[in-house]
């Protein structure tokens, strides 16, 4: 049996129980080293920002621009931040067996924002599929031990998993990322945040990368 041009152990036996998890999602996540220093470039790029609501979106979450026109982390220079992103898509991208160089020759930034939630705010399910790689950096997280404190969550890529009674338990899964913790993940993948059912605001920047061919 040859799977990937790989042969494989002849004598290994095909009749004994084996399994094989095929095209799935590799989600990446890491508390960055130097967050305290990125917390304080974002500290000051975040102090005047004007937050909105995108309206055609109903009363969901505010944005740093509703219209997606600003590119934040570019146009407010956040330099530390992007050597941290440039390190861990790196990291990501060997994941896939694939090795990056440098920031500049082999990824764009190619849109990022800040997305703001406060009490009662939610974000619908969606993906970026036109990204090659999809981000979120925890920025201000709210805590709670009985309160969903508006987690992230991922659900299967396709119809097939909530219409089949063996994988729709599989179907959605979602995660408390605490703060300083930056998150990488197929822009393929749809996702949306739980309500923020705490009296704290939820601050994180979004972006997403286009690898160059």
């Amino acid at each position: 049996m040859i799977i990937n041009n790989i042969e494989q152990d002849k004598n290994q036996s095909w009749f004994k129980e084996n399994q094989l998890n095929l095209f799935y999602s590799k989600i990446y996540y890491c508390k960055i080293e130097r967050y305290q220093s990125v917390d304080a470039e974002l500290k000051e790029a975040l102090k005047d920002v004007e937050w909105g609501r995108k309206d055609s979106w109903g009363k969901t979450h505010f944005l740093s621009d509703p219209t997606f026109k600003e590119n934040f982390i570019e146009e407010k220079n956040l330099k530390i931040f992007k050597q941290e992103i440039e390190y861990h898509v790196g990291q990501y991208a060997k994941l896939h067996g694939k090795a990056l160089k440098k920031f500049a020759k082999n990824y764009d930034i190619i849109e990022s924002w800040g997305a703001k939630f406060e009490p009662g705010d939610y974000a619908h399910v969606h993906n970026h599929g036109y990204a090659d790689i999809a981000g979120v950096y925890y920025y201000k997280r709210p805590t709670s031990k009985n309160r969903h404190c508006g987690n992230i969550f991922y659900t299967a890529p396709g119809p097939e998993y909530n219409a089949n009674p063996l994988y729709s338990p599989m179907a959605r899964a979602s995660w408390y990322f605490p703060e300083g913790t930056l998150v990488l993940f197929p822009g393929f993948l749809p996702h949306g945040v739980e309500t923020n059912e705490t009296e704290q605001d939820r601050i994180s920047i979004s972006f997403n990368i286009r690898l160059k061919r």
